[in-house]
């Protein structure tokens, strides 16, 4: 079903064939996927100039793969509207000396 609705919303499509048409967008453990598969590993937090970059490697060669129409046929996730990223430790229920003191202990490890 189509919405005049001039704000963005997430929409709750079951046909097959109708969420085939919306757009496809990526997660964090999808944007692994693809730039595994299509063998681009820019760290960009701005997802419009990493899916651009992507579109050629070091000797001036394009991937096997374009990244936008990898996610594009590929994904799982579809909306009429692609959904803002979740914030850093949006899902950490923890208290607040209890994530500091995790933080610590990953600290050490790493190093």
């Amino acid at each position: 079903t189509t919405s005049n609705a001039n704000f963005r919303y997430a929409e709750v499509v079951r046909n097959k064939l109708d969420r085939r048409q919306m757009k496809g967008h990526d997660c964090e453990q999808c944007r692994k996927f693809v730039n595994a598969v299509c063998g681009h590993k820019a760290h960009s937090s701005n997802k419009k100039q990493r899916i651009d970059s992507a579109y050629k490697n070091g000797d001036g060669g394009k991937y096997v793969f374009n990244p936008s129409e990898v996610i594009h046929n590929c994904s799982r996730h579809r909306s009429n509207f692609t959904p803002d990223e979740t914030p850093d430790g949006f899902w950490e229920l923890s208290f607040a000396d209890s994530i500091a003191e995790r933080k610590v202990v990953e600290e050490i490890i790493n190093d």
